[in-house]
């Protein structure tokens, strides 16, 4: 099965076409990326091949594109259901990319891939540790609610989050990184957060009561 067709005439081509279906689910605003997985498998390679020409092509990226954008989000989603490793350098890619061009914003592109590295688990834990040393401010803490959904996988998680959250000045920042410690190990985390609303005085009287909002919570429904 040919995979350098251009995305743009692919939609277009004739129901006979061995590509036809796969340009006919990934350019659809309705999808389901584990039926997806199944139906596309016996072309897997191609198809895997056709989702990172996809996300490489800046012009499907926006509502405005073919496909109204959902092509590169829809991409995103099957290579992480197959778990395609070498898909998350463009993952990375993607996020730092939107970070930079849109500083404070996140597009449905880099939502979508943020969906779909919290769905891979824990044998991504590397790599976005890794990925987020490159990182900093809200990316980082987001980098951070990943890795909290897999904390119990890795011993290391717990502290770096914690680590991370003794640096944030920024009070946003501050009640993410605290959701993603109760996120991660609430027995731990809820000692801890209730000891820095008693001794930080410079966290303001709206920080503070949002703090303790995360804490009730968790004591009240077990979830942060």
């Amino acid at each position: 099965m040919p995979t350098n067709l251009n995305p743009f005439s692919l939609a277009a081509r004739s129901i006979d076409d061995p590509l036809y279906k796969v340009a006919q689910l990934l350019f659809a605003a309705s999808f389901d990326p584990k039926q997806a997985a199944w139906t596309l498998a016996p072309h897997k390679d191609a198809v895997i091949a056709y989702c990172f020409d996809i996300l490489d092509m800046e012009e499907l990226n926006g509502i405005d594109a073919p496909g109204d954008g959902y092509a590169p989000a829809n991409a995103a989603l099957l290579l992480a259901e197959w778990k395609v490793a070498a898909a998350v350098p463009r993952f990375w890619r993607i996020l730092r990319d939107d970070t930079h061009s849109r500083p404070g914003k996140i597009t449905f592109l880099s939502n979508t891939v943020l969906l779909a590295l919290e769905a891979w688990g824990p044998s991504l834990i590397e790599d976005t540790l890794r990925f987020a040393e490159t990182v900093e401010g809200r990316l980082l803490a987001t980098m951070g609610a990943i890795l909290s959904l897999n904390a119990q996988a890795d011993p290391r998680v717990y502290p770096w989050l914690q680590a991370r959250f003794e640096k944030a000045r920024d009070e946003e920042l501050i009640q993410i990184w605290a959701h993603s410690l109760l996120l991660a190990d609430s027995q731990v985390a809820i000692p801890y957060l209730v000891a820095r609303i008693l001794n930080r005085r410079q966290y303001s009287r709206k920080l503070k009561d949002a703090l303790r909002g995360l804490i009730r919570n968790v004591r009240e429904t077990g979830l942060p």
